[in-house]
């Protein structure tokens, strides 16, 4: 069985679960199908998670390293490769804020609340759900801005994109 950060022990019962962000069984092969250049020599890329149009969250693990500080990317359906955070817990804090990343550009947005206020009011729930279950998980009281984090493991896009893209 696929090995997952320990931060995100009982992660489905989190209210993580969107769509744009569905939890998959963890998979160490499933980033060689985004791309035959991954994963990269020394390291394992284990996806995770999906989103509605079939991009990949993945734990990127260099093989001497530790699952629980290795980062967090997103492998885009549409060719995009965006790291997220420099580790699962700050994965999970980003995540917590009512904030996603833009697919081709990698800022960071607002979500959108659905029209609907019987949808709107189950997402709000939802939301503080998941924010609820991460600050107790994380032991926080507040989250940094999800622009933050990804700041933290920017350098390694550039990196990402010469060894996939040329």
């Amino acid at each position: 069985m696929t090995k997952l950060p320990a931060c995100f022990e009982n992660l489905g019962e989190s209210g993580i679960g969107t769509s744009d962000c569905e939890l998959v069984e963890p998979s160490d092969t499933e980033a060689s199908t985004w791309s035959d250049k991954l994963p990269r020599p020394g390291e394992t890329w284990t996806v995770f998670a999906i989103d509605g149009s079939g991009s990949m969250y993945a734990i990127v693990r260099r093989t001497d390293g530790s699952i629980d500080e290795a980062p967090i990317v997103l492998l885009g359906s549409e060719g995009e490769v965006l790291p997220l955070a420099p580790d699962a817990r700050s994965f999970l804090e980003a995540r917590a804020t009512p904030k996603s990343i833009g697919p081709f550009d990698g800022e960071w947005y607002v979500d959108a609340l659905p029209a609907d206020e019987e949808q709107r009011d189950e997402e709000i729930a939802r939301r503080e759900r998941y924010a609820s279950w991460v600050k107790a998980r994380l032991k926080i009281t507040s989250f940094r801005d999800p622009a933050e984090i990804a700041a933290a493991v920017a350098p390694l896009k550039a990196e990402l994109d010469k060894h996939i893209f040329g």
